[in-house]
């Protein structure tokens, strides 16, 4: 067809945007590691941040939150080892991130 996995990535992300506030991008996989990361940004830069972390192909949801933590992140990858490499190497990269806690479960 012609698409990068990029362009589709961005092609879905796009159709399953719920709002400004809200991304979700369904899989069936179950042999996965899952990791949640809380994530405060600085003022005013949630929307910014959220839509960078979209682009993430591990980025399964993303969602805007109140509270002390701004943005919460569900990343999915083969392994432990992986998910603290996209979340030191993409995500904590990411300009207007203050702060990140990661949540490591099955």
């Amino acid at each position: 067809m012609g698409l990068t996995t990029d362009s589709i990535h961005t092609t879905i992300v796009t159709k399953l945007k719920i709002d400004s506030k809200c991304y979700l991008v369904r899989t069936n996989n179950h042999n996965m590691q899952k990791s949640h990361v809380l994530i405060t940004c600085e003022n005013g830069s949630e929307e910014i941040v959220g839509t960078e972390i979209v682009k993430i192909t591990d980025v399964k949801y993303v969602a805007r939150t109140s509270g002390y933590y701004d943005l919460v992140v569900e990343l999915e990858a083969k392994n432990e080892e992986e998910i603290k490499r996209i979340i030191g190497t993409k995500i904590k990269n990411i300009k207007s991130i203050r702060s990140s806690l990661m949540l490591m479960h099955a």
